[in-house]
């Protein structure tokens, strides 16, 4: 059940969240899908993460953002950003447009990205336990 605070509205369709802020100060904002690592399959491995990159990268990168990133699990992508109305703003229509037309001048470099990502990572026992399980060879 939500807190009373929280109110529900649908705009065009898609379900929106919000509570009113009680003080001054900047304003955190999630733009959220049900769609993750779950929905992947073998060949198609990395590709919600691969999109998030190149949307974020497409993304207007000025102003004073505290905080904005993209995340991907294994039943959900958000992109998130605290930061002034007016950026909360830039950077959600950024990712909005990008989510359209994907970017894709910049599908190489964020390939390059995630390829060293997962060089510096460490996989935790689901992973090792799903290519045990998953592996082509």
């Amino acid at each position: 059940m939500l807190d009373a605070r929280v109110q529900r509205a649908d705009v065009d369709g898609v379900p929106v969240f919000w509570a009113e802020k009680p003080e001054p100060g900047p304003l955190q904002a999630s733009l959220m899908f049900r769609v993750g690592k779950i929905d992947e399959t073998l060949p198609t491995n990395d590709i919600t993460h691969l999109l998030e990159h190149i949307v974020l990268h497409g993304v207007d990168r000025s102003g004073d953002e505290i905080h904005r990133n993209g995340h991907v699990a294994t039943g959900m992508t958000s992109f998130d950003i605290v930061g002034e109305p007016s950026e909360v703003v830039r950077f959600l229509g950024g990712v909005c447009a990008g989510l359209v037309e994907p970017p894709v001048q910049h599908l190489d470099h964020e390939s390059r990205v995630l390829e060293a990502e997962a060089a510096r990572s460490s996989a935790n026992a689901a992973t090792h336990l799903m290519f045990r399980r998953f592996d082509p060879s």
